[in-house]
């Protein structure tokens, strides 16, 4: 048995080795090989994820940024680090096929400690705009089996949100305005269409806001304000919330009881820098991995 797993992990870093630089035949073999997998291993998570790690690394949204996502490993190896993935790794970007492959790859070879959250763009087919992963699979893979269980099967059976060593609520979106706590969220089950759950559907989808109490956003979610955040984090007994979902702030943006990260460089972001975050036992610290070397930006030091 322990020879045959690690024959499986060495093939599967061979293959995520591989797709870190685009190719599309080792994209194949993981969508052939290893996607029910991956499925059954999500299948058996909860909605909520709990996550404990002396060193963790948070990612926002990479939109098939294979090169940053490169990176990001290099600096801080599986081997040493849990990750958490906030979502939105299909659609916008050239080489979602590839992405996702890579963190499928990750995920089969470390089950407890990367973990990979539900987007948005993790929807049904035509839920969601711009949607162009399935056109981009289809193109490079021709396997429309494999996307029926992609859209069917993988993006439902994701963790909608994740508390990280009992002090931090990471999640896509945001909180839906009517939650109180985590413990009401986990009540809920996992679902195909989000529109057909209100709170899991905010959670992908919402955005906070200066501004006290709620209202509708441009984006047909909620804006939620500073005093839904803190109630919500009191009554859960956290800290803080890591999300991903914005673009319009450079890169990052840590205001109040929020952080929000975006990971990616491509076209449809111009001006944005890639950040993401390392969670320590004492502090998170923010880091600008546009290049080799990651740039500490900012620090935050936990609550006494």
């Amino acid at each position: 048995m322990g020879t045959r797993t690690s024959a499986r992990d060495e093939q599967l870093q061979t293959l995520m080795n591989n797709l870190l630089r685009n190719d599309l035949d080792a994209a194949r073999e993981v969508y052939s090989r290893y996607l029910d997998t991956a499925i059954k291993i999500f299948e058996k998570e909860p909605i909520i994820q709990s996550v404990n790690a002396q060193k963790a690394i948070v990612v926002g949204d990479l939109h098939g940024d294979t090169a940053t996502f490169n990176r990001v490993l290099t600096a801080y190896p599986l081997e040493k680090y849990a990750y958490v993935i906030l979502g939105d790794m299909v659609d916008r970007g050239t080489h979602c096929t590839e992405l996702l492959a890579a963190l499928l790859a990750c995920k089969i070879q470390h089950p407890k400690t990367f973990i990979m959250l539900r987007g948005d763009h993790e929807s049904p087919i035509d839920a969601v705009s711009p949607q162009q992963f399935p056109d981009e699979f289809l193109s490079k893979l021709r396997d429309r089996v494999a996307l029926g269980e992609i859209y069917g099967m993988l993006f439902q059976a994701l963790p909608v949100a994740a508390v990280l060593n009992q002090r931090y609520f990471l999640v896509h979106g945001g909180i839906p305005i009517d939650a109180r706590s985590v413990k009401e969220l986990s009540a809920h089950d996992k679902v195909v269409d989000p529109y057909v759950d209100m709170e899991v559907y905010q959670m992908l989808w919402n955005d906070p806001s200066n501004d006290k109490g709620y209202s509708v956003s441009d984006r047909g979610a909620y804006l939620f304000g500073p005093d839904i955040t803190k109630r919500f984090l009191e009554a859960s007994k956290l800290d803080l919330v890591l999300r991903g979902h914005e673009h319009r702030l450079g890169g990052f943006r840590y205001e109040g009881d929020v952080l929000t990260l975006l990971t990616t460089v491509i076209p449809t972001y111009p001006g944005d820098k890639p950040y993401i975050a390392r969670v320590l036992s004492d502090r998170i610290e923010v880091f600008d991995v546009s290049r080799q070397i990651p740039t500490m930006v900012q620090g935050i030091p936990n609550r006494q």
